[in-house]
C-alpha cells in the first residue's frame, strides 16, 4: 500500500458529505485543514476520479504520493504516518 496526500479547495458552500465519506472510506488521517493522508493500493488518478463527482466545478483536488521525506506535520498525523511505516528520513 502507498500513502497519498489529498489536498482540496472547496469554494462553494455545497453539501460535501459524499466527498468526506469517500475520503473517510480509506484508512486516513486529517493532516491539516483541507489535507488528508490516505492508505490505498489505488493510483492517485483513481482516487481523484472517485472524488471529482463529489465536488463542484469551482472546487479543486490534488493528489500526490507521500514518501519518507517529510517534515512539519502535527502530532496526530505524525503518529498515524509512523503506524503505517512512513517514517522520516534522518
Amino acid at each position: 500500500m502507498k500513502t497519498l496526500l489529498v489536498c482540496y479547495n472547496l469554494k462553494m458552500h455545497d453539501d460535501y458529505a459524499v466527498f468526506y465519506e469517500t475520503l473517510e472510506s480509506y484508512d486516513h488521517c486529517w493532516a491539516m485543514d483541507q489535507h488528508c493522508l490516505i492508505k490505498t493500493n489505488n493510483r492517485a488518478e483513481t482516487v481523484r476520479n472517485r472524488l471529482i463527482p463529489c465536488i463542484g466545478r469551482n472546487d479543486s483536488v490534488m493528489i500526490c504520493c507521500f514518501n519518507t521525506d517529510w517534515s512539519g506535520i502535527d502530532y496526530e498525523a505524525e503518529t498515524w504516518l509512523r503506524s503505517t511505516n512512513i517514517t522520516k528520513k534522518i
